[in-house]
């Protein structure tokens, strides 16, 4: 595990087809259900990536309350980069200190969200955010590179990517959390 950072371990994401996988520590609740579909994940402040939560979900919330239906992902992606792009801008608040992965499925399909503390945010086939991500990011990015038409895998095969990912970037051993989200799958999040 990372020294240096101890209260911030990765959190890793990748996608195929019609399913996606969130893996995180357990030790730090980095994963939440914001909808059926939808699961928030954050590295860094843990108040701020709590504001964003409760943010998130209000907004979900609103959205299913006015149209009777689920809320579009990019709808509440740029809703929270206005929120985080307007901190950045000013002179005399301090920028949020956090980054965020929203995956989940909708009308458009199955998307993995990085929106940075900027306010930037990315759309990704597999990502991971936080303390020692980039040795989970260079595995995701050769397993990328080894498939050229994207992720295409069984489920099974899909969390231990996505596992063996997280263990290379933090060497981890207590219990690991896996949200999993899939095209006709509400978001369930499991201990592992």
């Amino acid at each position: 595990m990372d020294r240096k950072n101890k209260t911030c371990l990765p959190v890793v994401a990748i996608k195929s087809a019609d399913l996606v996988i969130l893996v995180a520590s357990a030790q730090f609740y980095q994963i939440r259900k914001i909808d059926e579909y939808i699961a928030f994940s954050y590295a860094g402040n843990q108040p701020n990536g709590n504001d964003f939560f409760m943010h998130l979900v209000e907004e979900a919330g609103k959205y299913k309350f006015a149209y009777s239906t689920a809320c579009p992902m990019i709808r509440l992606v740029k809703h929270l980069c206005k929120k985080i792009q307007i901190r950045t801008q000013r002179y005399d608040r301090k920028p949020y200190d956090v980054e965020v992965l929203l995956t989940g499925c909708d009308d458009s399909g199955i998307h993995i969200y990085h929106i940075d503390s900027s306010g930037n945010f990315y759309e990704c086939n597999a990502m991971a955010i936080g303390s020692g991500s980039k040795r989970a990011c260079e595995y995701l990015e050769k397993l990328l590179l080894t498939n050229s038409e994207g992720i295409l895998c069984a489920e099974d095969e899909l969390k231990s990517h996505g596992l063996q990912a997280f263990l290379d970037a933090c060497r981890n051993d207590e219990k690991n959390v896996i949200a999993t989200i899939g095209t006709k799958r509400r978001c369930e999040i499991s201990c592992e």
